[in-house]
């Protein structure tokens, strides 16, 4: 059996791709009112813009989660949704919002 030599697998810095490691200890403790507006504050200030740019426009949002299974989870992620909304109200020009929960039994 001959061996084909593998090259390194070289991964461009999180930034080239879009994808970014948002590291949370404590910033987000407190109470779930106001959680939405603390978890985008963090994720601009590691993104280092704004969520959503000048002139983008949101016309619908989906979410998949099959972890989503429980009214905590579920109400931190709608107020992060509003704490979006709030801030970008100019942005948005739909009111669909679809969220799949997947059964892992």
């Amino acid at each position: 059996m001959s061996k084909i030599p593998l090259e390194p697998l070289i991964l461009p810095p999180a930034r080239e791709t879009g994808a970014f490691n948002l590291k949370i200890t404590k910033e987000l403790n407190g109470s779930i009112d106001g959680f939405g507006n603390r978890l985008l504050k963090k994720i601009e200030e590691i993104i280092g813009k704004p969520l959503i740019p000048v002139g983008d426009k949101v016309i619908k949002v989906e979410y998949s989660d099959r972890y989503l299974n429980s009214p905590l989870p579920l109400a931190m992620f709608l107020d992060f949704l509003r704490g979006v909304r709030k801030k970008y109200k100019n942005c948005w020009v739909g009111d669909e919002l679809e969220i799949t929960i997947a059964n892992v039994y």
